[in-house]
């Protein structure tokens, strides 16, 4: 099969996916988009694209840390369940994954901040030891 010069410098594409490494079907698509619309088109056009806008304004953002530093409204520690139903509320939505609700604190700096659990037998003089002597090791 032959192939054709790619954007006039002697190249054939086969050459020119080689060096490249992209596929030869990207560069023939390339071929054809600078055909078409001139070199221009060949650029990166990602910069131009800003992206999904975020669920949350900055106002929201706000009021979103503002309600994580105080208890839930049902009791207990806020998780994603919680975050979710809170952030589907403030933006009207009919439902955000709890994945999701979970990703925003996160993203804030919040942490979940569960103390680890003590076992019922240990002996409360001997962990005190050893943390006393420990952090000043």
């Amino acid at each position: 099969m032959a192939y054709p010069l790619a954007f006039g410098q002697g190249k054939k594409v086969k050459e020119v996916a080689e060096v490249t490494g992209y596929a030869e079907y990207w560069v023939w698509a390339l071929v054809r988009r600078h055909n078409k619309k001139g070199v221009e088109a060949v650029g990166d056009k990602r910069h131009n694209n800003p992206g999904k806008q975020p669920f949350l304004s900055d106002l929201q953002k706000k009021e979103s840390i503002e309600a994580l530093k105080s208890s839930p409204a049902d009791g207990g520690l806020w998780n994603g369940v919680k975050a979710a139903a809170w952030i589907a509320k403030k933006t009207g939505r009919a439902f955000i994954y709890p994945q999701r609700g979970w990703k925003y604190p996160v993203d804030l700096g919040f942490s979940l901040k569960v103390p680890r659990p003590t076992h019922k037998k240990r002996n409360k003089k001997a962990s005190y030891d050893f943390k006393k002597n420990s952090l000043g090791s």
